[in-house]
């Protein structure tokens, strides 16, 4: 669709709009971070209203496809993560399947002893030899969420998970429990609304306060024996959490 069509029952010009708009930023015409053409330039390209341009833009707002910036103009945002659930995926593997390109910075990999107060080494037992692993996570190069992550030092030690080996290229938690014949079977996750501190804040380059979302994951093998816990705090811009519910019966 190129054009707009003034057609009594059909869709109305603010959605044939908006759906155009769409279309050129789902084939490329416009990409993460490119402004879009301002109101004025739309309304003479598309002989529509400026009120009809507001509300086109206004909606793709509300999908999360781009963001209204006071004087500054409309900006197209980074494409929304959709992770359906459930789905036992890492992180790597989920944003591949999505055609984007995973990788992390380390912020921290220590050993240590679990403490009953910690809210991750915990789950293993006080007193538990524990290797923890902090990273920011990126897609294409961009932060999108902080993740912390605690398993057993045994299993560490195990799968070869040390400080070198998250050096390597396209490094992944779940391929190295593949490679070493450690069965993930099942998994539970907790989310909930929170918002951004001043630390987080600074690793994501996002204002201190930001909307994340928080997913506090544990995994289990086909034993019942706990593999990991993980936390992981993603800028809810970025992600898309979804759930497919079917109607079980009744009224």
């Amino acid at each position: 669709m190129d054009e707009v069509y003034r057609r009594r029952g059909g869709l109305p010009l603010y959605a044939q709009l908006a759906e155009l708009l769409r279309d050129q930023i789902r084939t490329g015409k416009y990409r993460p971070g490119d402004r879009l053409p301002g109101e004025p330039v739309l309304t003479r390209q598309y002989r529509v209203s400026r009120a009809t341009v507001a509300k086109a833009l206004e909606q793709l707002e509300g999908d999360g496809l781009v963001r209204r910036r006071q004087g500054r103009g409309t900006f197209v945002q980074p494409t929304r993560m959709r992770r359906p659930l459930p789905e036992l995926t890492g992180f790597s593997e989920h944003v591949s399947q999505l055609g984007l390109t995973p990788g992390h910075r380390l912020i921290q990999f220590r050993k240590r002893a679990a403490e009953a107060a910690d809210p991750l080494a915990s789950w293993f037992g006080e007193g538990t030899e524990v290797v923890e692993v902090e990273r920011v996570r990126l897609v294409d190069g961009e932060p999108v969420g902080v993740h912390r992550v605690v398993v057993p030092a045994a299993l560490a030690e195990r799968i070869g998970l040390d400080e070198d080996a998250l050096t390597a290229e396209g490094w992944s938690l779940y391929a190295l429990f593949a490679q070493h014949g450690v069965q993930l079977a099942r998994a539970e996750e907790h989310l909930s609304a929170t918002v951004a501190t001043r630390e987080q804040a600074n690793l994501l380059g996002v204002a201190k306060g930001e909307p994340l979302i928080h997913v506090r994951r544990l995994s289990y093998d086909a034993g019942g024996a706990l593999l990991e816990v993980v936390d992981s705090f993603h800028i809810s811009k970025r992600y898309d959490y979804r759930i497919d519910l079917e109607r079980a019966g009744g009224d």
